[in-house]
């Protein structure tokens, strides 16, 4: 209506909403006037945390920010929302995936899926408590994937797939995926049942309502199959033809990726997939291994020939394939590992909060910081220019998966730790339009598990360019060695070498990482290990610095530091890497941030010192004879492409309990840009 304002007769000229209008001078009347009418009011805020990755995006003309936790941390509240906004939060968690069993194998079940959202996603009846948001702090503990099974024929122990540890939010829990059962063994119950072996039943279900069982095969002869694991949506199956498919998962949207797999399946053809169990294992033909469901779960063996069962897909909680015996061989080698759990946790914020001006392309979690763009991969997808014009000046990060870390048992020299993965480093790489540069993120090796064992390096991650030969590929980290006298493996950092007996102690690996497409490389060598009087383990190398010998500190070797990102990307709202403490080890300067961190050597029958992770997600060596269950530090930290860290135990078989690992950690992209 019509006010006398600054006085003259009229309607007040409103300011515009998200106006800055604290630089004008205006009259007591003015403001009064102003404020009555609703000028200068600043639309309502949500509130305001940080912890994991996050994506801002906008939904049905809402906005939201998304905190995307694949490694265990805290999602802090600062401050709640404004009364037009409020303070709930909506969440999904998913436990971590069971391993698939060996030897006619069934595949690993998916870890159980929490999940508390407004309105429905995919599905999923919501099982999870609502949550007001107080001005606090809440602890994340992300899940491992549980090993695949390894052993030696007639099946011992170790051919059970291990199940996932939990994943735990606001004091609730997701329950680890249940094992997949070995040479005619049941499988585990979990979160999702794992998969049962030539004849036998799946794993339940248990607690009831996280997600479904595992398939019971119907024949117990040739082709020798093993049941699908169990996924969050759907029942493992159970083939008399094959191994038996994984059920799939969910399809939970709350994280807003809508070009990147984030915890999506290779199988599903589109995004955002959880929770889906590991395919059986087929030994002989015909047949074949089973598919996993969709959620990241692992695809069985198949045949001989194929030994080796799929790894669930890292930050999905998807459940490992199953893998087989090689008749004839007198070994069995291992099956999938399960994929790690996640934490999506997402909330409304105001239109003033969203600011996310001056994005020039699509991929990955987007969020902005200091006037830079950043698009974060944690997983697989496309990062695709849009702004018609080319993007110069773009910093760029690739890493690869970090290497497993290696087991010795009693009495033998301490086992190397896994090397981190490789780092390419570009300052300014120029993006041209109409393209698109399809990203792989690598994932980590898994650990040993039997006697003397060895592990398995890690996979490469690339930033593939069409522009050739400007394509980025970091590659994975080198596995450390449990067979005393071995050396350590080579990689983008390397593996660490074995601890000493007969025959004397193996070396440390060599990094092979190079640089390339302009830009410039990191990687260390491994640590050598040592002989009498403590036979100590060497540390897999980091980014920055060399894994060190078995017997520094006076300790099995430590893991070598990786390397700190660089300032733009170093947002305290999105918490990326780790914070330089992960795996024990001291960070060289202080300040989070840090990546690519060589895992710690394990202790050994003489000196039962560990050796500490390098800051970087390095994971921790595991001590001589301290009892089968590992701390979730123990395996290289997800997304930061730390190695593992090396374990020994008290028996010659390795049985590490609901969710320990020492697998490396898987790889990570990222791309700041100019706003």
């Amino acid at each position: 209506m019509p006010k006398w304002i600054g006085n003259r007769f009229g309607n007040i000229v409103p300011i515009a909403a998200n106006t800055d209008a604290s630089s004008g001078i205006y009259n007591i009347f003015d403001q009064y006037y102003s404020i009555r009418e609703n000028g200068w009011k600043l639309p309502p805020d949500g509130l305001t945390a940080s912890g994991g990755v996050i994506n801002d995006y906008e939904e049905s003309g809402n906005y939201y920010r998304a905190h995307i936790f694949t490694g265990s941390g805290s999602f802090q509240v600062t401050a709640l929302g404004d009364p037009g906004i409020g303070s709930k939060l909506e969440y999904m968690i998913v436990g971590g995936g069971g391993g698939g069993g060996t030897h006619s194998g069934g595949g690993g079940g998916a870890g159980g899926m929490l999940l508390y959202a407004e309105t429905p996603f995919g599905g999923k009846t919501v099982n999870g408590a609502g949550i007001d948001a107080t001005v606090s702090t809440y602890p994340v503990v992300i899940g491992s994937g549980g090993l695949g099974g390894k052993g030696t024929y007639p099946s011992p122990p170790g051919d059970i797939g291990n199940n996932g540890g939990n994943t735990t939010f606001n004091g609730q829990t997701a329950t680890g995926g249940g094992g997949g059962g070995n040479h005619g063994a049941v499988g585990i119950d979990g979160g999702s049942g794992g998969g049962g072996s030539r004849n036998n039943v799946g794993g339940s279900a248990s607690p009831p309502g996280q997600g479904y069982p595992g398939g019971s095969p119907a024949n117990g002869g040739s082709p020798y199959p093993g049941g699908g694991g169990g996924g969050s949506s759907q029942a493992g199956e159970g083939s008399a033809t094959g191994g038996g498919y994984g059920g799939d998962g969910h399809q939970i949207t709350l994280a807003g990726l809508s070009s990147q797999n984030v915890a999506g399946s290779t199988h599903s053809g589109s995004y955002q997939w959880f929770a889906g169990g590991g395919g059986g294992n087929c030994q002989q033909t015909p047949g074949s291994g089973g598919q996993g469901g969709a959620g990241g779960g692992g695809t069985g063996a198949s045949g001989p020939g194929q030994s080796l069962g799929e790894n669930g897909e890292s930050g999905t909680g998807g459940g490992g394939g199953g893998g087989m015996y090689q008749g004839g061989t007198g070994t069995d080698t291992h099956a999938g590992t399960g994929g790690s759990g996640v934490v999506v946790v997402r909330y409304k914020i105001g239109q003033n909060q969203y600011n996310l001006g001056g994005v020039k392309a699509t991929g990955g979690a987007i969020s902005k910081y200091s006037g830079k763009i950043i698009h974060a991969f944690i997983s697989s997808g496309v990062f695709t220019p849009t702004s018609g014009s080319p993007i110069s000046g773009a910093e760029v990060i690739v890493v690869g998966g970090g290497g497993g870390g290696a087991i010795n048992s009693p009495g033998d020299g301490g086992s190397g730790g896994g090397g981190a993965g490789g780092l390419l480093y570009h300052p300014g790489k120029t993006f041209g339009t109409g393209l698109s540069y399809p990203v792989t993120i690598g994932g980590g090796g898994a650990g040993g598990l039997t006697q003397f064992d060895s592990a398995v390096p890690g996979t490469n991650t690339s930033l593939t360019d069409p522009s050739s030969p400007n394509t980025l590929t970091a590659y994975g980290g080198g596995r450390g060695m449990g067979q005393n006298g071995s050396d350590g493996g080579p990689g983008g950092s390397a593996g660490g070498g074995s601890g000493g007996g007969n025959p004397p102690a193996g070396g440390g690996g060599s990094a092979t990482q190079g640089g390339m497409g302009g830009a410039t490389a990191y990687g260390s060598n491994g640590g050598s290990g040592i002989g009498g009087p403590t036979y100590n383990g060497g540390g897999g190398g980091g980014a920055g610095q060399s894994g060190r010998p078995g017997g520094t500190q006076p300790a099995n070797g430590p893991g070598g530091f990786g390397w700190q990102m660089p300032v733009s990307f170093r947002n305290p709202v999105g918490l990326m890497g780790d914070p330089g403490t992960y795996g024990g080890g001291t960070a060289p300067t202080p300040g989070e941030f840090w990546i690519a961190g060589g895992g710690g050597a394990g202790g050994s029958g003489y000196n039962t010192t560990a050796g500490t992770g390098g800051s970087g997600g390095g994971g921790r060596g595991h001590p001589h004879s301290s009892g089968v269950t590992l701390a979730s530090n123990v395996a290289g930290m997800s997304n930061t492409g730390g190695g593992g860290g090396g374990v020994n135990c008290p028996s010659r078989y390795y049985l590490p309990g609901p969710g320990g690992s020492q697998s490396g950690g898987s790889g990570i992209v990222l791309i700041a840009y100019p706003a």
